[in-house]
């Protein structure tokens, strides 16, 4: 019984020694970690042999990965083109990176970065893979995400969908190669219906299949329910509107 207590003191003394001589590791420079090299692997100086191709490969190994010299803080790394390990840049990150855009145009205007990206399109792939048997959630989805940044939804292919309805949005529009068609057993309205918003373009070679069927009523419906009247100002252009019992109401 004294043996087995006499044991699990000691063990857990070990333990505790163990813990307690655990060293603090810290962040080392380039000097220090070659100096550790010498040490490491140590030299016939000391009365013990160490392969001299060990200590090459550690010391090229920490000049491969560490800087030449220094970097100031604050300041850019850069690659050498002479030796091809980081150096100091010799200068912190430029303001002018930072600056507005400039449009280019007679009467420059200051422009963010994220209003000029603003600008691009949405189309269905940016809300995951498209092109398949039902593309409705995400065509809605980035249909939906265009009218609430102000900008367009491009067309990049013929999507698959039960219907897409575009609710109360002012200057909705839609341009690109490609089309909506319906998918079999479709219960809809229309393909494409656009309700109480201002200012809709449609503009580019886009169709509207409603593929014979008989659940789809119209392939393109445009109605407006009040003074937000969906009729006001719209620019429709499409390639064709086919397979459908009425092709527009």
């Amino acid at each position: 019984m004294f043996g087995d207590s006499f044991k699990f003191v000691i063990g857990s003394l070990c333990v505790a020694s163990l813990v307690l001589a655990a060293p603090a590791f810290g962040q080392k420079t380039k000097a220090q970690l070659n100096t550790e090299v010498g040490t490491t692997f140590p030299d016939q100086s000391t009365r013990q042999i160490t392969p001299s191709g060990v200590r090459t490969f550690q010391n090229d190994l920490i000049n491969s990965i560490m800087p030449t010299a220094p970097v100031i803080s604050g300041n850019l790394a850069c690659f050498s083109g002479t030796t091809g390990l980081l150096q100091d840049c010799g200068s912190a990150p430029s303001s002018a990176q930072l600056q507005p855009y400039t449009a280019a145009n007679t009467s420059p205007a200051s422009q963010t970065i994220q209003a000029q990206l603003r600008k691009i399109p949405v189309s269905c792939e940016d809300f995951g893979t498209c092109g398949t048997t039902d593309d409705t959630m995400n065509v809605q989805a980035a249909i939906n995400h265009a009218a609430a940044q102000g900008r367009c939804f491009q067309f990049n292919r013929i999507y698959t969908l039960t219907t897409i309805i575009i609710d109360t949005v002012s200057a909705p529009c839609m341009n690109g190669r490609g089309g909506l068609i319906a998918k079999a057993g479709s219960v809809a309205n229309a393909l494409l219906e656009i309700k109480d918003s201002v200012g809709i373009v449609i503009d580019g070679n886009i169709s509207l299949n409603c593929s014979g069927e008989a659940g789809v009523a119209n392939g393109f419906k445009f109605w407006g329910t009040g003074a937000n009247a969906a009729q006001y100002n719209p620019g429709l252009f499409f390639a064709a509107i086919a397979g459908c019992k009425n092709m527009a109401q």
